[in-house]
């Protein structure tokens, strides 16, 4: 009790259940249908919101196939955004300190027509809501230099789970088949993960 690691483990807790306790269900639902249904799912983050896209990408990529980050093996977001469009969702991770390009890729990425997901902070101003079919807000301030990551990871992983119940026997089919080729490959060291609970 007490000291430096009581503070930090307070403040990290204090940002997830801040953050959960922002979550509108409806809007959780919804996403979470779309993401089970999408033709293709494209995840996009900047900076520390990279670490928590690609997070968010592979868990989802676990239970459902073709997702891929935006500007993914070298290409520009322009290229790798090509085959977006109707059908599919994009989901952008913005949390605070973004780049001048945020604004004009949410906005670009609402003309594809594909439904867009944003992901980000109290902080955001100017993103063009417009083009934007749901907002998730992640609390990031603690009294330490660094914005803690541990809400937006926590928001990731709820969004994947509730996506992985959506897609049932057809996503734990996809788990299985990946699950099979590392057993082929026997490229892990740890046993596989534990069945998925059924609601």
């Amino acid at each position: 009790p007490g000291g430096r690691i009581t503070e930090h483990l307070a403040s990290e807790q204090a940002a997830i259940e801040m953050t959960l306790a922002m979550v509108n269900p409806h809007a959780l639902d919804e996403l979470a249908d779309r993401l089970a249904t999408a033709r293709r799912v494209r995840v996009q983050g900047y900076r520390n919101s990279h670490f928590v896209a690609e997070y968010f990408r592979t868990a989802l990529s676990n239970f459902r196939p073709d997702v891929q980050m935006i500007g993914w093996s070298g290409q520009t977001a322009a290229e790798s955004m090509g085959d977006i469009g109707p059908g599919d969702v994009a989901v952008v991770f913005g949390l605070r300190r973004r780049p001048r390009i945020f604004a004009a890729l949410i906005a670009a990425l609402g003309e594809t027509g594909a439904d867009v997901a944003l992901i980000s902070d109290p902080t955001l101003r100017g993103a063009p809501a417009a083009t934007v079919r749901w907002t998730l807000t992640c609390a990031v301030e603690t009294p330490q230099i660094f914005d803690t990551l541990a809400g937006a990871m926590a928001l990731s992983r709820l969004v994947a789970a509730e996506t992985m119940h959506r897609l049932g026997p057809e996503g734990r089919r996809h788990l299985e088949r990946i699950e099979r080729t590392h057993d082929r490959l026997d490229d892990l060291e740890c046993p596989p993960p534990p069945e998925p609970a059924k609601r």
